[in-house]
């Protein structure tokens, strides 16, 4: 009996390490009423602009980490998303950029490090992550000082080549390229009859 219970705590144990490997994310829109008041407030006294809070978007987003709620919008031209806690918590802001326009040291960098990993890949999102202290991360957003104590990470999507298999993939790397994160996406679980 004891054999067999060690038997099926090995393979639970098996299977959540290959669970945590994996990204899998249900995100969908609501209501600012459904949003924790501490997030609304926080960003309330933000002091966004008119023109970014008309178009600002609440997400509920249901992952490998758990429940969280984000605000979308642009600002200066950029997309932004900031994630919250259910207590209404600052987690991050990620702002989107694209491939092509980030600076040569910084895509020698990060190529480099994929390298080590992938044996090809194509990037198809980049988001810079800006954790840390609210006021560090207030800073960073409103006047693109990067400067520590400001937290700032690299979050990639890519298509990417490893083993043998093709497949996509969440990337997230630190400032100095070194690899915090790896996860591939699990494979979409479709019930719905696709024409």
């Amino acid at each position: 009996m004891k054999t067999l219970i060690g038997i099926c705590l090995i393979a639970t144990m098996s299977w959540t390490s290959v669970q945590a490997q994996e990204k899998f994310e249900r995100e969908y829109r609501i209501e600012d009423t459904a949003v924790p008041p501490a997030a609304r407030t926080l960003l309330t006294n933000w002091d966004l602009p008119v023109k970014s809070l008309k178009k600002l978007k609440w997400f509920a987003e249901e992952s490998q980490d758990g429940k969280t709620f984000e605000a979308k919008f642009k600002f200066r031209g950029q997309r932004h998303s900031v994630e919250f806690s259910e207590l209404g918590e600052l987690q991050d802001v990620e702002v989107h950029y694209r491939w092509k326009k980030l600076p040569k040291s910084l895509k020698s960098l990060l190529k480099k490090r994929l390298q080590q990993t992938f044996r090809s890949f194509k990037v198809k999102k980049v988001q810079f992550q800006y954790t840390g202290s609210v006021e560090a991360i207030k800073k960073a957003v409103f006047t693109g000082d990067l400067a520590e104590p400001l937290v700032l990470k690299y979050e990639l999507v890519l298509t990417a080549e490893k083993d043998g298999d093709t497949a996509k993939y969440e990337v997230l790397l630190r400032r100095d390229g070194s690899l915090e994160k790896e996860l591939k996406f699990a494979p979409v679980n479709s019930d719905n009859l696709e024409y």
